[in-house]
């Protein structure tokens, strides 16, 4: 089974033939145990938005929201 990241990559792929971008917004906490807030982008549009304690972690949670707005569950 497919990440969320992979998922969203494949649908953006296959409707708009570009790649989703994802954006730090705010790194937040000590460096031991930091926040990162994450957007996804496809074009010129955010689609999702994700928190984790890591990059990786936030942008799955973005890649989630984006492919929930789109219609598309993906179970963790």
């Amino acid at each position: 089974p497919l990440d969320a990241k992979s998922k969203l990559q494949a649908l953006v792929q296959s409707h708009f033939h570009i790649l989703p971008r994802y954006r730090v917004r705010t790194k937040r906490g000590p460096s031991h145990d930091p926040i990162f807030w994450v957007e996804v982008w496809v074009g010129q549009k955010a689609l999702g938005r994700g928190k984790g304690n890591s990059k990786r972690e936030a942008e799955q949670e973005a890649a989630r929201a984006a492919l929930l707005g789109w219609g598309q569950p993906n179970k963790r």
